[in-house]
């Protein structure tokens, strides 16, 4: 992944850590069912999924707070 990101050009930091972290972030703002990315993530349980992907979701957060300030 470095060589790839060093040919592109690219100047930030990436790691295959982080780019797990983008594509459960993009699955959840493009609605994927929670249990499609259990699957592929190959948690155990639901609640594993669940714990880490409510720290993705910007969108709900956005959400939240308009429905809470009623926007």
């Amino acid at each position: 992944m470095t060589k790839i990101i060093a040919l592109l050009g690219i100047d930030k930091n990436a790691s295959p850590h982080k780019s797990r972290h983008l594509f459960a972030q993009s699955a959840e703002e493009k609605k994927v069912h929670p249990k499609v990315l259990q699957k592929m993530y190959r948690y155990s349980t639901i609640v594993t999924k669940m714990n880490y992907q409510c720290n993705f979701s910007r969108e709900k957060a956005d959400e939240a707070l308009d429905a809470a300030i009623d926007f």
